[in-house]
């Protein structure tokens, strides 16, 4: 939920501390990653320098410290994508299977799959989509 919020903020007025201890203390790869691009995007050179570095040789997940290390292709376009929902313990598609789908900009899209056990993304941006399985179900042990 934090990614995202970053992800889709575009208010330089968001405090940039709350954001940089975001980048050097979440959890999460994906929040860390919304950090990141949200500093590249928002916060001027001389502010975003010192956190974006420590990142880069510090972070433990690659994909995040690459980020760091260099900004974010500008005005990346995005394409329809069509992903068939294939369960956990489950060799076909399945129709009406929960699904989260994590798309390279750090937001997530949860939602149920068609009759076709299809999701489409109309405008998902260019990198690398994840499938996942929804938190809820996790959480209750149902796959």
């Amino acid at each position: 939920m934090v990614a995202a919020a970053l992800a889709g903020l575009s208010n330089p007025a968001c405090s940039r501390e709350k954001v940089v201890g975001l980048l050097a203390r979440d959890r999460e790869g994906a929040v860390r990653a919304a950090a990141a691009r949200w500093l590249h995007a928002v916060a001027p050179e001389a502010e975003r320098r010192a956190p974006l570095a420590r990142c880069a040789s510090e972070d433990p997940t690659f994909e995040v410290a690459r980020l760091c290390r260099s900004a974010p292709r500008a005005a990346e376009t995005s394409h329809a994508v069509t992903v068939y929902v294939v369960p956990d313990g489950s060799a076909t598609p399945t129709a009406r299977a929960s699904y989260a789908l994590r798309l390279p900009d750090g937001r997530t899209r949860h939602g149920v799959a068609d009759r076709r056990a299809v999701v489409f993304e109309r405008a998902a941006p260019s990198g690398e989509l994840e499938l996942g399985v929804p938190a809820a179900l996790v959480e209750a042990g149902t796959r």
